[in-house]
């Protein structure tokens, strides 16, 4: 097991053939796209101690920031949220899905957590996040007030204890800052940096095995050359091992038959994905490629339990507001004081050419979760529930052994 792994590195190539993942093969392959973590670790099981709660802390915040530079606030992207079992939570996708457009990046932590996040991401908006972009563009002041914050179901942090602050938005955006400078401006952050047990993720299972963050791209050819990215993110924490699959092969049954020992948590976990891309798709367009979320999730073993949450918010980077002044309301006349509407130009997909993203959608999505897998470590939480570590050598050989893989 090594948290340096990837589905790649045990041979396997999901997906179409004709689509090929991007330099990082991360959702901050899309162009501006930026991902922030901050993981909270402290305290360790204790097998001899006869206290109820010991004290262990596993979790944290990620936060996906869909313009660079924190130009999301005064710039929103068009968006769409497509719930596909609601036992779950994404503040703010009722007015993501009422407006069309997202106005604060998406932050991703725990269940319990919901609440100092949000209020991190409000003190955020209020305090220190830009008032204008670049080219002049201004925040709206109520547009930040309805922040997007996603959760999955922390197995193992103490449930007493209250580790994450509000603080720690901003620290997620300021890792985002860090990986700039030392990347460089313009250039994707490795998917490394931030995949597998970190941020949101840090505390969860997929499949029976650890759980966490994963991300995968597929670039899409355009007309004339060049290409379109569509990224995606997953917080995963749901399924169980004997429905884990890998290119039709029953991964999760071979391994049970050998004695392999999953994680004793249920399926009823959730999954948190993420979706952006720099192709010009408006919302309705969003929404139907958020809907093809499960085909790639089917592929791995979902089943969208019960008391599964599982959401998709998906988002377009391509320009929404003109600068100033070409987005400034004409004065009114004289005899209609109401100044006159206005209207901004988008471009639009043809949609002959939707089913390509289709395919990166599910795709992209089915090697975002196997990235997850291949990425875990065991953790041991505060009871003693044991999340398994994915047996990468061992999957590669059954792979081998079924002809997936050379």
């Amino acid at each position: 097991m090594s948290t340096s792994q990837r589905i790649r590195d045990l041979g396997y190539k999901p997906g179409q053939p004709w689509l090929h993942p991007g330099t990082q093969n991360a959702i901050t392959d899309v162009p501006g796209v930026e991902v922030g973590v901050v993981t909270l670790r402290s305290g360790q099981y204790d097998p001899s101690s006869s206290e109820k709660f010991q004290k262990v802390v596993k979790t944290g915040v990620t936060v996906i920031q869909p313009r660079q530079k924190d130009g999301v606030w005064p710039h929103p992207v068009f968006a769409s949220v497509v719930p596909f079992n609601g036992a779950g939570e994404l503040t703010g996708s009722a007015w993501v899905n009422e407006s069309g457009y997202l106005y604060t990046p998406i932050a991703i932590t725990g269940t319990r957590f919901i609440s100092p996040v949000l209020a991190g991401a409000l003190n955020y908006f209020d305090n220190v996040a830009p008032n204008e972009d670049e080219e002049g563009r201004v925040k709206n002041p109520y547009s930040g007030m309805i922040a997007v914050v996603g959760e999955t179901l922390d197995l193992l942090t103490t449930p007493t204890l209250n580790p994450v602050k509000p603080s720690h938005f901003q620290e997620s955006i300021e890792d985002i800052t860090r990986a700039r400078e030392v990347h460089g401006e313009g250039n994707a952050r490795p998917a490394l940096e931030y995949e597998g047990s970190r941020g949101g993720g840090t505390g969860m299972q997929c499949l029976g095995f650890k759980g966490g963050n994963g991300t995968s791209s597929r670039l899409v050819p355009k007309a004339g050359g060049g290409s379109y990215t569509v990224g995606i993110f997953v917080q995963a924490n749901f399924g169980i091992s004997q429905d884990l699959t890998i290119r039709g092969v029953p991964v999760g049954r071979i391994l049970a038959s050998e004695g392999s020992k999953p994680s004793s948590a249920t399926g009823d976990g959730s999954i948190i994905i993420v979706l952006a891309t720099d192709a010009p798709l408006v919302p309705h367009q969003l929404t139907r490629l958020l809907r093809r979320i499960p085909v790639g999730l089917a592929r791995v073993g979902f089943a969208g339990h019960h008391f599964s949450g599982d959401i998709g918010i998906g988002f377009s980077t391509q320009q929404t507001v003109f600068p100033p002044p070409t987005n400034t309301a004409s004065a009114g006349t004289s005899s209609s004081p109401i100044p006159g509407a206005t209207s901004t130009q988008v471009e639009l997909l043809d949609l002959d050419h939707i089913n390509k993203f289709f395919y990166a959608v599910e795709d992209a999505v089915e090697e975002a979760v196997l990235n997850v897998l291949c990425a875990g470590e065991t953790e041991v939480g505060w009871d003693g529930m044991t999340l398994y570590g994915f047996p990468n050598e061992r999957v590669k050989k059954i792979l081998q052994d079924a002809g997936v893989v050379d």
